[in-house]
């Protein structure tokens, strides 16, 4: 999977940008971005969102469930990294499936979009939240 990782300037965002082959995630290119995601989330404080844009991949139940098990172990740069709040985009129908097998095996609650801008209208809105209180 070839991932683009850009970093919002000025905001504590990332959008990772998904593109297909899927087949070497998880032996070359998660820890890639685990680095990246652990190096990014260094540089800010509090939380880095990362708004995850899923929309060009063709997800399988066993993609679900292999990303699972990569991301639990609460390594940084993964998805049950505490500095992490990650975001999903996308419209795939496995997608709502996906986040509740996550929630019931990570106990993450990770919200989903079906575009970028309504996500980072939602991060953004937490942003603000927690300036304010």
């Amino acid at each position: 999977m070839t991932y683009t990782v850009t970093k919002l300037t000025g905001e504590p965002i990332v959008i990772i940008k998904a593109e297909p082959p899927t087949d070497d995630y998880f032996d070359e290119d998660a820890p890639v971005l685990h680095a990246q995601l652990d190096a990014l989330a260094s540089q800010v404080q509090g939380v880095l969102y990362c708004v995850m844009d899923t929309r060009l991949l063709d997800i399988s139940f066993s993609d679900i469930l292999l990303w699972i098990d990569e991301n639990h172990q609460g390594l940084p740069g993964t998805a049950s990294d505490a500095r992490l709040r990650l975001v999903v985009v996308g419209e795939h129908p496995l997608i709502p499936t996906g986040l509740k097998k996550v929630r019931q095996k990570m106990a993450l609650d990770i919200p989903h979009f079906d575009t970028v801008a309504v996500a980072l209208a939602y991060v953004r809105s937490q942003l603000n939240s927690l300036a304010s209180t």
